[in-house]
This record gives C-alpha cells, structure tokens and sequence, in this order.
C-alpha cells in the first residue's frame, strides 16, 4: 500500500512538473504575439539586440521533455506521430547541437529568427530540398530544375535584393529569409 502511495506521488509531482512546462511555454507564445512587446525602443538600444532569447540544448532533448507528456498520458503512437511530423521538417539540421530562437522589436513589429544547426553546405541543401518539397519554397530554389515554379515578383525580388550564394528568400507556405553561416541556418 505504501509502495503504490508513493507512486502516485510521483505522478502528480511530474503532472505538475508537466503542466507547469506546458503553461510556461504556452504564456511565451502569448507574450510573443502581445501588442505589449510592440513598445517603441527605448533611447539608446541597439537595433539588433534580441528582445527575447530562447534556446533549446538540442532538438533531441526537446522530444526527450515533450515525450514525457505523452507517457503521462500513454499515448506511445501519439509521439511517434508527432516525432515523425516534426522529423519531416528539419531533415539535414543536427538533432544533438543547441537550437535558438530570437525575437527582435523591429519598425513596432516583431521580427523572429530560429538558428538551426546544420554541418555544411550539402547538408544546408538537403534542407532546403526538404522545405520545398514541404511548400516552403525558396528562390533560387535548391535545384535549378525547380526555377520555373518560382513566381516572377519573387524572382525580381531575389535579383533586388542581390543574395549572397548561401541565402534564400523563403516563399509559399511562409514568407522570409533563410542564411546559412558558420554551421547554422537562420530562418527569419
């Protein structure tokens, strides 16, 4: 009896543990898209100082906390759904290495980067091809076979803007810009 005692024990403090995470995270996502961040800048600040700064030790260690829900509700095939989802998206970043997420207060607007770790270029190409064929397109497009399905004003837009080789403008799904430097991809 006092065995079974201290087991349920356990599972409300990680229930707890759990739902604290849960509501962590989901009060920064309201404090992200909050008018109240769309303050001017005061005096002095920096243009390009973050306002808000996140990172993840690894996208492994994001499923190892996010697993832990799901075995709290013993939803085994709901995770590996979930996993496989997410897998489909960051196909060539590094799932062991630190994931950031930036928030600049640009022009009364907020403006968000995530840096993605990714080994080199061919992984970075690998990336952008899983992203295409994910309808977050990109010009130049990462195959140049795929160049008739870029529209004109984002061809134009491209030439503009005269992108260095390991820059993309992000179109389709979601419009932004996407870099790749030093062993990571920002995404804007």
């Amino acid at each position: 009896m006092h065995g079974r005692f201290q087991f349920a024990s356990f599972c409300r403090r990680g229930l707890r543990r759990a739902t604290r995470g849960v509501l962590a995270a989901g009060f920064l996502l309201c404090l992200l898209g909050s008018v109240g961040w769309s303050q001017a800048r005061p005096a002095g600040q920096s243009a390009t100082k973050p306002i808000l700064t996140a990172e993840l030790p690894s996208i492994n260690r994001g499923y190892e906390d996010i697993r832990f829900l799901f075995d709290l509700s013993k939803d085994q095939k709901g995770y590996e759904t979930f996993k496989e989802t997410l897998d489909a998206f960051i196909e060539g970043v590094e799932v062991d290495k630190p994931v950031g997420l930036r928030t600049y207060l640009e022009g009364g607007s907020l403006h968000t980067v995530a840096s993605l770790p990714v080994r080199n270029e061919a992984d970075f190409q690998k990336f952008l091809k899983n992203l295409w064929d994910l309808d977050v397109k990109s010009a130049p497009p990462p195959n140049a076979k795929l160049l008739p399905q870029v529209p004109r004003d984002v061809l134009a837009k491209t030439r503009s803007m005269k992108l260095e080789k390991d820059e993309r403008i992000l179109f389709g799904l979601s419009d932004g810009f996407v870099r790749f430097e030093q062993g990571f991809v920002h995404l804007g």
